[in-house]
């Protein structure tokens, strides 16, 4: 008796090989309901990974682009643009509903555009380059120290099979760390000196602003001055004027002679002439002497 044939799976079914011994497993389609489970499922996957990637770009170091892009820091120019394409796509607004989606796909564009930029580029990487050395230097002290780790070192460069620890994930790790220091180090000095540049100019701003005052005040006593002139010239002459309306009144800088005193009845104190001639009509006088003005009469 012949065997029968099998029946063809239903339509939509998928037919699965074990161990490549001819053994087939037909699977039903799924059901609608099924597909759609299935989409949703996917669905809260990829918004995980999406919300994870968000949450991942605004919490990293901010001071190196590579980490915003999750890049090692030997990538090249293609490399960071086809990374910053792919990761863009996962934070971008408009496919990302998480609240910092915005902060996340600026902070991206920024790190692409820091690392396109020649002059910022190679200042970053003289850090970087920085910091390599110290961890090349800190290994050797380490297998210098370590007897057991130097012995085997040895041994596997005996039999040709010695790795490249720069090219381990622990070599970039203590990598990352040491440039996250020296960054950080760097852009500490930099707000401290921003920092005392804007106390000076503040400094100088204020005492620009004093000797401006002071110039001001002058300026405006130097105008006060000058529009007072004719009434001080006024003022001295109103004073003369009535200065010599008195009886017996003189103008300033007049010279007026003493007084005899009301006590000396003799009059002994006399006014001798100032003009220039004989002095004999003086009693006392000496011939070629000059008198003084007052003296008393002998």
């Amino acid at each position: 008796m012949a065997d029968q044939a099998e029946p063809p799976p239903p339509v939509g079914a998928t037919t699965i090989e074990i161990d490549g011994a001819g053994d087939n497993v037909t699977v039903a389609p799924m059901t609608a309901e099924e597909e759609a489970m299935m989409a949703e499922f996917f669905s809260e996957v990829n918004s995980a990974q999406k919300d994870g990637e968000v949450m991942r770009i605004v919490s990293c170091f901010k001071l190196n682009p590579y980490e915003h892009l999750n890049l090692k820091f030997e990538a090249t120019v293609e490399d960071v643009k086809s990374q910053y394409r792919k990761v863009s796509l996962m934070v971008h607004p408009d496919k990302n509903k998480h609240p910092r989606a915005k902060d996340a796909f600026a902070a991206l564009g920024k790190a692409a555009e820091w690392l396109q930029d020649e002059g910022r580029k190679r200042d970053l990487h003289a850090s970087l380059n920085h910091a390599r050395e110290l961890v090349r230097k800190e290994r050797k002290k380490e297998v210098k120290a370590d007897t057991a780790l130097a012995a085997q070192i040895r041994l596997m460069a005996a039999n040709g099979v010695l790795p490249d620890y720069e090219q381990s994930e622990d070599f970039h790790a203590k990598w990352k760390q040491k440039s996250r220091e020296i960054l950080t180090e760097i852009e500490w000095r930099r707000r401290k000196m921003t920092l005392r540049i804007k106390d000076e100019e503040g400094r100088i701003k204020a005492t620009e602003a004093e000797e401006k005052k002071i110039r001001n005040a002058e300026k405006r006593a130097r105008q006060g001055w000058e529009e007072r002139r004719e009434e001080r010239v006024g003022s001295w002459r109103n004073f003369q004027k009535n200065a010599k309306a008195k009886p017996g009144g003189k103008a300033l800088g007049e010279l007026k002679p003493p007084k005899l005193k009301e006590a000396d009845a003799d009059k002994s104190y006399v006014h001798r002439p100032t003009a220039k001639g004989p002095q004999n009509n003086v009693p006392g006088a000496i011939p070629g002497n000059k008198p003084n003005k007052f003296r008393r009469a002998h």
